[in-house]
């Protein structure tokens, strides 16, 4: 497990690896030097926790404010980043397959008019702050 702590709200992650306490040093927090596969663990650990510290360092250097849990939930549900195009070709596909075509009839207009004023849709949604 990872032990997230935040303003004192504590969050576990589950690493999804189980080893027989018998092969784990808990005083020091890591798998002992008889362990079978050590090394792929320690590479585990220790890449678990360099993927936590590089969001928070991120974070903190575009000043958002996170808790334990958002951490947390930030890396085991990563965002997938979408064109502005791509997002309102999808947006409209989903209102056409709802049967909602007057909605994807105004959203298809609104896309065609972006096109037209800025020339393609080809940069995502944070080139716009």
């Amino acid at each position: 497990m990872l032990h997230t702590i935040k303003e004192r709200k504590t969050k576990y992650q589950s690493l999804e690896v189980s080893i027989n306490p018998i092969y784990w040093d808990f005083d020091k927090n890591l798998p002992k030097r008889n362990c079978p596969n050590r090394e792929n663990l320690l590479r585990l650990i220790t890449g678990k926790i360099k993927e936590y510290q590089d969001e928070i360092l991120e974070m903190k250097i575009e000043n958002k404010d996170f808790t334990a849990k958002s951490l947390i939930d930030k890396i085991s549900n990563p965002v997938k980043r979408k064109t502005v195009g791509k997002l309102f070709l999808e947006r409209i596909q989903e209102l056409k397959d709802a049967q909602r075509l007057g909605y994807a009839e105004s959203h298809e207009y609104v896309y065609r008019s972006l096109i037209k004023f800025n020339g393609n849709l080809n940069w995502y949604y944070r080139q716009t702050d």
